[in-house]
């Protein structure tokens, strides 16, 4: 299969073909015809099949020609690049060497190649792995990616706006450089922009620290799972798994762009900027009647970064396996994340109340952090009292402990609020 993006193009390539296509070329490099001619007679001469390969201008053929003369001409001109690059499976698959394990792999799953040599290499791969072999050479061919520059043009040396991946890399790690790749979607073009690679260094430093922090509170962890999870556990248990099914499903795809964006939107909204926020006081508290609410926080970062730092691994292979190694190999007993399970999507851990419950919390909590911000308070500064108004407070109750200790609310009750934060939901904050 041809990507949907360029299969009519393929198409039509291929249903107007008019002519024969010059398979050799004039140039100093590529692979040698291995063909020699008879200056007397003109007669065409190829090597035996086990003498291959040849290059005729080295290498004498090891008998006359039928005419018997010896004085044969070498053929000069190289093989085109696709007419050799498009056994390119074959070569990958061990062909001739291996035939055992050439069995097993042909067809390939995947070709990734760019837009441009659709009528080229994707057109005499097929074409040449149908006359040689009668079969596809691959399932499935995704259409890449041309970088452009900022105004949206090609790239060209000549016109002196190519950006050299080589003078990136000296400013950027290489993971940055992925992150960079990693929004790309396939059948369509990437202009570049230098701050995606600020985001993507941003993004990484940003991972790390969250890594560390969670580490941090992991020391003491057992790894053994709560009697109980807590609602607001309960709630990212419940989101992660939309976000594993909809990485997954991308992934199986190939549309890596698409994953990348739903995990690391998962990171930065739901799990650092609300989570890990809402759950701080219990990680922190030292209380014996807390410990069972601390070890389903501590079980639920554990499992959560862990799934996060995998769906991120094809991405950015290296800071992942930076962060697993320091922690999570022993745990898991699995030397390299890359090596690793991927996530599983658990339809059980799906729950629409716990949902409803944590994203009124995420509303309260965010309420309050930005009252506090907008009078140029710190955040760990007490509420006196909190209002909260809704029509359906038995949610509100399920979370209300997690809701009291971020934002350091003093009393909480309910009543009539004056701020609208979502449909029905209003709060009344006193500091």
């Amino acid at each position: 299969m041809v990507s949907y993006f360029y299969q009519k193009r393929f198409e039509d390539w291929t249903t107007n073909l008019a002519w024969d296509w010059c398979i050799s070329r004039q140039r100093f490099y590529g692979v040698p015809i291995p063909v020699w001619y008879c200056k007397k007679c003109g007669e065409i001469l190829l090597p035996d099949k086990k003498d291959l390969p040849v290059d005729p201008t080295e290498s004498k053929p090891k008998k006359k020609c039928r005419c018997g003369s010896s004085e044969l001409e070498p053929e000069m001109d190289v093989f085109d690049t696709w007419m050799t690059s498009s056994m390119s499976p074959q070569v990958a698959g061990r062909w001739l060497e291996h035939p055992e394990i050439y069995k097993k792999v042909y067809p390939m799953s995947l070709r990734p190649q760019s837009h441009d040599i659709i009528r080229t290499w994707a057109f005499y791969t097929i074409l040449k792995s149908y006359l040689h072999f009668n079969s596809i050479p691959w399932h499935n061919v995704a259409i890449g990616t041309f970088v452009l520059d900022e105004h949206g043009k090609g790239m060209h040396k000549s016109k002196g706006n190519a950006v050299w991946a080589d003078d990136l890399l000296k400013k950027y790690n290489v993971d940055v450089f992925r992150y960079w790749v990693g929004t790309a979607r396939w059948g369509e073009d990437l202009p570049f922009k230098e701050k995606d690679f600020v985001a993507g260094q941003r993004f990484i430093t940003k991972l790390w620290n969250a890594s560390k922090f969670v580490l941090m509170h992991l020391e003491d962890y057992d790894g053994k799972k709560p009697k109980q999870l807590e609602p607001i556990d309960e709630w990212i248990f419940s989101k992660l798994q939309k976000v594993i099914k909809k990485a997954t499903e991308s992934f199986d795809v190939y549309e890596s762009g698409d994953a990348k964006r739903e995990v690391e939107h998962f990171f930065w909204q739901v799990f650092c900027d609300n989570y890990v926020e809402i759950v701080k006081p219990r990680l922190y508290s030292k209380e014996e009647s807390d410990k069972e609410k601390r070890k389903s926080a501590q079980y639920t970062l554990y499992t959560v970064l862990l799934d996060l730092l995998k769906m991120f691994a094809p991405i950015m292979p290296h800071i992942t396996e930076e962060i697993y190694a320091l922690y999570f190999s022993k745990k898991e007993k699995v030397k390299s994340i890359h090596i690793s399970e991927w996530p599983k999507y658990d339809k059980s851990l799906l729950d629409e109340k716990a949902e409803n419950a944590g994203d009124l919390a995420v509303e309260i909590v965010g309420a309050v952090r930005r009252h506090k911000s907008s009078k140029n308070l710190s955040l760990k500064t007490p509420v006196k009292e909190l209002t909260i108004e809704y029509k359906e407070q038995k949610m509100i109750e399920s979370v209300l402990k997690d809701i009291e200790l971020a934002c350091g609310a003093e009393k909480i009750l309910f009543g009539k609020g004056d701020l609208e934060l979502a449909e029905g939901l209003k709060v009344r904050i006193v500091l």
